[in-house]
């Protein structure tokens, strides 16, 4: 009876402990996602091209794409008229989706399609979105 009990214990231990340390990675997962972004980008940017009826697919080589702890970002590619932008950028739907704010008439929204420790991909290639991957500072 005795072996039973402490049995018992600890499988309600050790369950209590599973059930602790999974909650506590799920609370994280955005904070660790920040800390993934939290660096200085480069790569290429697609967009739709439309002429007359016709879309096409376009691409330009994106510079710097630098996201900060602040919360701050800045943007630079070299056919850009302007020396950048500079905006703010947040996490949104669980870290699954992030936003970026020019201004108060500007912002967008793109899913985070993948995300390494060196590449991240935002929003559809074929489409409207970024291929970018780790800056050497």
């Amino acid at each position: 009876m005795k072996l039973r009990s402490i049995s018992l214990l600890l499988s309600i231990i050790s369950l209590s402990f599973i059930s602790g340390c999974s909650e506590k990675e799920s609370l994280t997962d955005v904070q660790v996602k920040t800390n993934m972004i939290t660096h200085s980008w480069m790569g290429e940017e697609y967009f739709m091209i439309t002429v007359g009826d016709s879309s096409f697919r376009g691409k330009d080589f994106v510079e710097t794409f630098d996201f900060r702890k602040d919360g701050s970002y800045f943007y630079y590619k070299y056919t850009m008229s302007s020396l950048g932008w500079i905006g703010k950028w947040n996490l949104e739907d669980n870290g699954n989706r992030i936003r970026l704010v020019r201004d108060d008439t500007y912002s967008e929204e793109f899913p985070i399609t993948y995300l390494s420790s060196t590449s991240f991909i935002l929003g559809d290639t074929n489409s409207r979105g970024y291929n970018l991957i780790l800056k050497n500072n």
